[in-house]
């Protein structure tokens, strides 16, 4: 077996409790949540994205939590790339945020607009270090955007401190050559770190994370247990724990031997809520 001083690291990123935020239907409670991030902590992510503070004051208040009982790994607020969602995230108190900007944001503009609008947004990541000791930035479904934008959008961003890109197909329609290309041309033309964000639409998200990794990525975003049953979330921390545990060429930080442990009691948390949800959106579809 090669030693694991010889394989690359790669940075896990866990992005349940955003999925769970983001999901209609799914309701955790504010303990369910501290559980949630303590199960993570055990499992050895490097850093758990812990709320949405724009959703309101418990959401600024559980980041915080969750920030106090786990300083030994990065807590991360995720937020849209605007100014009032960068305010709401300055009240967390915590040294790491995530900005995402839509794909769509970076299409079908003229020169002119397109550098207004990179210029704006490089603004406001240097706003962010006001607040924020580390900043990392996501373009959503990344294969729509003009991707000469968004080389200009990464470096204006790696210029002035951004210490990750995160690229994403939330639309989980894309290959693994697809999604390989796009993170190679990344690595290759900016030298930034890469992070992958992929959805499980066509039950390929975890073979587009090995491509991802394949072509340079340092970091994968990854949701746990039955949240992933849902065919469009990301691909299970299990399923990647059990893809790297023997590989020769990458190493986590993840405790393989304590994942299947904290499975079951994540598997408690989540797999009633999704279940409860699928038989509402069921419902729904009935009653119209």
């Amino acid at each position: 077996m090669v030693p694991d001083s010889r394989k690359r690291p790669v940075t896990i990123v866990d992005s349940t409790l955003i999925e769970c935020a983001l999901t209609p239907g799914i309701d955790i409670s504010p303990s369910e949540k501290i559980r949630i991030a303590d199960l993570l902590a055990e499992a050895g992510v490097n850093e758990i994205e812990a709320g949405i503070p724009s959703h309101g004051v418990q959401a600024s208040r559980q980041v915080r939590d969750i920030m106090k009982r786990h300083q030994d790994i990065r807590i991360t607020c995720w937020i849209r790339a605007t100014e009032e969602a960068l305010e709401d995230a300055a009240r967390c108190s915590v040294g790491s945020v995530h900005m995402s900007i839509p794909a769509l944001k970076l299409r079908d503009r003229s020169d002119r607009d397109a550098r207004e609008y990179i210029n704006r947004k490089e603004a406001l990541i240097i706003k962010a270090f006001e607040y924020f000791d580390n900043v990392s930035l996501g373009i959503t479904d990344t294969l729509q955007a003009d991707f000469i934008l968004v080389l200009r959008l990464v470096a204006k961003a790696l210029g002035v401190g951004v210490h990750r890109i995160r690229v994403t197909d939330t639309m989980g329609n894309r290959e693994p050559s697809e999604i390989g290309h796009l993170v190679s041309e990344l690595v290759t033309k900016t030298g930034g770190e890469v992070e992958f964000h992929g959805h499980n639409t066509r039950s390929q998200a975890l073979q587009n994370s090995l491509a991802a990794l394949d072509a340079g990525a340092g970091a994968l975003s990854l949701a746990a247990g039955s949240l992933v049953k849902d065919e469009e979330r990301p691909p299970s921390l299990e399923d990647l724990a059990s893809a790297l545990r023997f590989s020769d060429h990458y190493r986590t930080t993840l405790d393989y031997e304590r994942i299947d442990g904290i499975h079951d009691e994540l598997e408690k948390i989540l797999a009633d809520k999704v279940a409860l949800k699928h038989r509402s959106d069921a419902m729904a579809l009935l009653n119209n």
